[in-house]
């Protein structure tokens, strides 16, 4: 990915200061520049510009009308006054519907105007609108209805909007490792780009693997969870813009829950040991197979399923076997070691360092002189995130992180999630030692500020206030309450 850290001073912080331990230890799963295509702008929205994209032509490529009135030309008009009026002819020729909209088709000559719409391209060497408000019929005219009485100069650009005005021939329209969002993207269709450097989307799996979470149709029992997690997981990255495919499964070692998939699991290990066979290295191995097979056809795997517990969240998504070449990072973010999840990096499935670039850096007050070059590197490797507790923790992992790790597998130069400030509703108390994570509806009052409202009694099963938020809200580890007004860290759910 970009390096942003080169421009981290000058860069606003986008979270809160008690997340930087936590975003560094996952800054270096996705190092590296992504690999990059050439698509059609048309599918473009979304995505993420891996160049500057610059302006083929000025935009708008010829002058348009603001309002109703006449084209005319301004030197026509720059002597006219109250007592000398100038009077133009109406040009009557064949109007925009005939000429579909060629303003060369019906150009004004020296001395004339034309009667415009609001909106559409003005005639050929027209620079300038003479506003004709809706109530007046004939203010503008003169007896002789076939000329225009101007009694004011009209200035060039009047009601208009002029050729470049907009952006100018070259003008950057997106900067390399910005998301291309549907407002960017009418602006590089607008402005005639036909092709957009961008840098590939990770293919995104769910996987659970659990001994208690099963898929809903498959509860037997009252101790069996249906997965909830992977299906809260799939339904944010859609929301986000990445398709994801059905829920793998991937079966932890030992105890099995009794589900179809996984009693077949179980007669397979029983068989096993009547025959003698080694059942630790055999169901390790073959748990291995499956892992890398699955990080061979993913970039980013998100596992769920296992309890929040340090000791259980070895047994998860690649816990118990060693995939990963880079090793894997315990990640804690409540300022304790008892939450987090697993982050795993798997071997290159190419080479070590597929592509390395040298862009240049231009001094600020230049745009020729190079002050130094930035080296990029590419690499093909899989991220394993393994995400503990149920549905309302596998969330908060999913909020506060992931969007960060697809924003820097993706290329984007400043990766969100992107914090907001808002005002409390009622007093929370905070904790001694951790940071707590809390769901809150947030509202805008009277006077425009956000209030939320966060219930104090809320822990990792509680399902409640995870299912009416819209508000992931932070507070900061500490003595005593935060009192009702004061002002805290929230990302909106929207």
């Amino acid at each position: 990915m970009p390096d942003s850290s080169k421009n981290s001073e000058h860069s606003p912080r986008r979270y809160p200061r008690w997340l930087d331990n936590a975003y560094y230890d996952l800054s270096g799963a996705a190092r590296g520049d992504p690999h990059s295509d050439l698509i059609p702008v048309e599918e473009a929205c979304m995505r993420v510009a891996a160049e500057d994209v610059k302006a083929p032509g000025p935009v708008p490529r010829v002058s348009y009308s603001l309002r109703r009135g006449y084209a005319v030309r301004a030197v026509d008009t720059v002597r006219a006054t109250s007592t000398h009026p100038v009077h133009l002819q109406k040009e009557s020729r064949a109007g925009y519907r005939k000429t579909g909209g060629d303003p060369a088709a019906n150009p004004l000559r020296p001395g004339e105007c034309q009667a415009v719409h609001a909106g559409i391209p003005l005639p050929e060497n027209a620079d300038a609108v003479r506003y004709t408000p809706p109530e007046v019929t004939d203010e503008v005219t003169v007896p002789i209805v076939d000329k225009l009485k101007v009694t004011a100069p009209v200035r060039e650009g009047d009601n208009a909007r002029l050729p470049g005005e907009d952006y100018a021939r070259g003008a950057t329209l997106v900067t390399r490792g910005t998301r291309i969002t549907p407002e960017i993207h009418a602006v590089l269709i607008a402005a005639g780009v036909f092709t957009v450097p961008v840098y590939r989307r990770p293919r995104v799996g769910v996987v659970l693997s659990s001994y208690d979470a099963v898929p809903p149709a498959n509860v037997e029992h009252a101790w069996q969870r249906p997965d909830s997690m992977s299906g809260y997981a799939r339904s944010l990255l859609a929301r986000w813009g990445y398709a994801t495919p059905s829920v793998e499964w991937l079966a932890p070692l030992g105890p099995m829950v009794s589900s179809d998939t996984t009693r077949k699991t179980q007669e397979a290990t029983e068989a096993r040991e009547t025959e003698g066979q080694q059942e630790p290295q055999a169901a390790q191995e073959a748990y291995r197979e499956q892992l890398l097979d699955l990080m061979s056809r993913y970039d980013l795997l998100i596992g769920v399923g296992m309890p929040a517990d340090a000791a259980m969240l070895a047994n998860g998504l690649g816990g118990p076997v060693s995939c990963f070449a880079h090793g894997q990072e315990h990640v804690h973010f409540d300022n304790t070691k008892d939450r987090g999840f697993i982050c795993g990096l798997g071997d290159d499935r190419t080479a070590p360092v597929i592509s390395k670039r040298r862009d240049p850096v231009y001094r600020s007050e230049s745009s020729t002189e190079i002050a130094r070059y930035d080296s990029s590197f590419s690499y093909d490797r899989a991220i394993v995130l393994n995400v503990p507790g149920h549905t309302p923790e596998v969330a908060t992992v999913m909020q506060l992180f992931v969007p960060r790790l697809l924003d820097s597998m993706e290329g984007v130069a400043q990766p969100g999630p992107v914090w907001q400030k808002g005002t409390l509703a009622s007093p929370i108390t905070r904790h001694a030692l951790e940071h707590r994570f809390l769901w809150g509806v947030a509202h805008t009052d009277e006077s425009g500020r956000v209030v939320i409202q966060v219930s104090d009694d809320q822990e990792g099963l509680s399902l409640n206030a995870f299912a009416t938020s819209n508000a992931l809200v932070t507070i900061r580890n500490g003595e005593g309450q935060i009192a009702a007004g004061e002002c805290v860290d929230y990302l909106s759910l929207a």
